[in-house]
This record gives C-alpha cells, sequence and structure tokens, in this order.
C-alpha cells in the first residue's frame, strides 16, 4: 500500500512544482466557486491556465483539474 501511495503521490508533486516553477501564464478571472461538499471527477485534464482554451482557466473541481470558463 505505501509503495502504491509513494508512486501515484510522487509523479502528481512534481508535475505541480515543474507547473508552478517553469508555467507561470495566469490568465485574467477567477474560477467558478466549488459547490460544498462535492467533488469533481479525481483527472488532471489541465496542468495550468495556457493549456485551457482562451477564455478559460485550469481550475480545481474538488479533485481533479479542468478547463472551466472565467468569471
Amino acid at each position: 500500500l505505501e509503495v502504491r501511495l509513494v508512486v501515484v503521490l510522487v509523479p502528481s508533486l512534481i508535475f505541480t512544482l515543474w507547473d508552478s516553477v517553469f508555467i507561470d501564464e495566469r490568465r485574467p478571472g477567477t474560477c467558478p466557486q466549488l459547490t460544498p461538499g462535492s467533488s469533481g471527477t479525481c483527472v488532471e485534464m489541465c496542468r495550468g491556465d495556457e493549456s485551457c482554451p482562451l477564455g478559460q482557466k485550469c481550475c480545481s473541481n474538488g479533485c481533479g483539474h479542468v478547463c472551466q470558463t472565467a468569471v
């Protein structure tokens, strides 16, 4: 169980650190607010605003990240 947890968490941490250090193209606007107590699909569909179409931001859905229209 511990090895599987490390295998899952370490790559995620590396991608998060990579994006925060090397990719910092923040688009104007903010992400829509999450509904309290809800969580989305645990998938990473984007890795920063630049990976989304214009007018959208890479937003947390409560578990993963998805492109959403900026507000």
